[in-house]
């Protein structure tokens, strides 16, 4: 790679490492802190967060549509995003006095707030790693640039907001002021593509749902993966503290899984360029369903076999993070690019929020109970067999597709954007 492509590279991902902190008080941190510090109850908490969920999940295809046919309101969206997103966090976890009912309204507000601002940022963004990158190997880099900056900020946040929260007021309000600093210089920094979007694909008429069928089906594909990802993730807390009986290795345990993925992301890159991201990508998910296989045989005290299997499978996330984006872009070029990542974005989130309504009401209904020592089989069983069918499942239809989907493999020479000419990444300039 050259210098000018490392730069790209780097300047381009870096905005991945503020929007990943900013996302984790809004997926994570906002509806326990308002719970146990702000004595919110939890039917309220969860009605303003599912409320904002909604919300969040439904505007990412109508955003991205809305983009495709204004291109040029993309700069300015994303400055919109980069100041609203600061000023949703300080509203959000610096509420003022209210009654109950006003405080989960400003609840369900905030997270709107931050969600409208983040998808403003993000949906631009991952389109611009197709036009940067191209529909090849270039989009590989970007996407696991972009991956892997998300992940050390998801690092630095899980280690930093709860501290912030538990101390004074004046650091919470410095380190919004650093986040900010950083989130705007990241924008800046952006590298500029010579390759604007045609005016007859911003003119021409595009519908809610995507048009073409093999579109739908990677979608399916990619839904149902995040499936298989997003069970272990809402699982994981009762494994480790009812199972293993863990609870104090649970932030070191994710540390390490995350540590591990941004290891494995420059591995997955080079793979997929190599060998191509279709054949790469099955391979990741089978490899993903060996490594679970011994998880419901492990019981109290083992916390080392799991430490083992959380760097296996963290390196393997890689593949889930780099791969697809990129196959994504590249199966349909530039027509209705922004929506068509604003369905990929609703798919995952879609994913987080039947992973909870699925696998919640499933334990309780097998017996589980966090805490009682009842139903420990059924928990392990949930949190590493159903991960593993969806992952099955979703390996097949990669198979059973892999015809349709062979345009947007990075081995495959003849995998080129159907409607331009990507920009390289040499061709990136400041």
């Amino acid at each position: 790679m050259s210098a000018p492509a490392g730069r790209a590279w780097l300047r381009y991902g870096l905005l991945g490492l503020p929007l990943a902190m900013a996302a984790l008080p809004l997926y994570v941190t906002a509806p326990r802190h308002y719970h146990d510090q702000l004595g919110l109850g939890l039917g309220l908490t969860g009605a303003a967060v599912l409320a904002a969920r909604l919300f969040d999940t439904l505007q990412d295809p109508l955003l991205g549509r809305w983009l495709d046919r204004h291109p040029p309101l993309e700069t300015p969206a994303r400055w919109m995003g980069g100041l609203l997103l600061p000023l949703g966090l300080l509203a959000l976890l610096q509420p003022p006095l209210l009654s109950t009912w006003a405080l989960a309204g400003w609840l369900m507000l905030s997270l709107a707030v931050i969600a409208l601002a983040h998808s403003l940022i993000t949906l631009p963004y991952l389109a611009l790693g197709l036009r940067l990158g191209g529909p090849q190997e270039g989009s590989n880099r970007l996407n696991g640039s972009r991956e892997g900056f998300g992940l050390v900020g998801v690092l630095l946040a899980s280690a930093l907001l709860p501290a912030l929260l538990a101390g004074a007021t004046a650091w919470l309000l410095l380190a919004l002021a650093v986040l900010t600093l950083l989130l705007l210089i990241s924008i800046v920094l952006l590298p500029r593509h010579a390759l604007a979007v045609p005016a007859m694909l911003a003119d021409k008429q595009h519908g809610v749902w995507p048009a073409e069928f093999n579109i739908r089906k990677f979608l399916a594909v990619y839904l149902v993966n995040a499936m298989s990802a997003a069970l272990p993730a809402t699982l994981a807390p009762f494994f480790i503290a009812d199972v293993l009986q863990a609870e104090r290795w649970l932030g070191p345990l994710l540390a390490l899984y995350f540590f591990a993925a941004v290891l494995g992301l420059p591995v997955w890159v080079w793979l997929a360029g190599r060998f191509g991201r279709l054949i790469c990508w099955r391979a990741a998910m089978l490899a993903s369903v060996l490594a679970f296989l011994p998880v419901p045989w492990l019981g109290a005290g083992d916390v080392i076999p799991f430490a083992a299997i959380c760097v296996l499978t963290g390196l393997l996330l890689g593949a889930d993070l780099v791969i697809p984006p990129a196959m994504l872009g590249a199966l349909g070029g530039e027509e209705a690019l922004t929506q068509r990542y604003g369905w990929w974005s609703l798919c995952g989130k879609l994913a987080l929020a039947l992973a909870v309504g699925v696998s919640l009401p499933l334990l309780q209904l097998l017996g589980f109970s966090s805490g009682s020592g009842q139903g420990l089989l059924a928990l392990a069983v949930c949190y590493a067999a159903l991960p593993c069918v969806f992952k099955l499942l979703a390996f097949g239809l990669l198979q059973r597709y892999r015809a349709e989907f062979a345009v947007a493999d990075a081995a495959n020479e003849s995998a080129t954007c159907p409607v331009t000419k990507p920009v390289s990444l040499q061709e990136c300039r400041s």
